[in-house]
């Protein structure tokens, strides 16, 4: 019974571990999607304000105010996109140590099994 009891803890935290994994993963293409989606916006944003600059450039005599706005603008779309870059990061880290967490839980419970047998 004891080992039906041990082998039934191993098979939870197996499923467990599967689980975080399955989990990290989808996270991870969800936020991978996200950051791609994110550094699109920012092309297309940093495309535009560049063709807006020159434009305003070309017709303006004002053009030295715009571009200081375009470039804030430029920077606060930057900001924002390092800022989820870390946010992403942070959470590959944390799932990362989540799931060293269940492999340690698995190798010390192996570990009590082995020193009862």
């Amino acid at each position: 019974q004891r080992q039906a009891h041990r082998r039934a803890a191993e098979l939870d935290i197996e499923r467990r571990a599967l689980e975080l994994e399955r989990v990290f993963d989808a996270r991870m293409k969800r936020r991978q999607t996200e950051l791609a989606s994110a550094q699109a916006r920012t092309a297309d944003a940093t495309l535009e304000l560049e063709t807006m600059t020159k434009e305003k450039f070309r017709r303006d005599s004002d053009f030295r105010e715009e571009v200081m706005e375009a470039r804030q603008v430029t920077k606060k779309v930057e900001a924002q996109a390092k800022q989820r870059a870390k946010a992403m990061r942070d959470a590959k880290d944390r799932q990362e140590q989540e799931a060293q967490n269940v492999m340690s839980q698995a190798k010390q419970l192996e570990k009590r099994q082995a020193e009862e047998q």
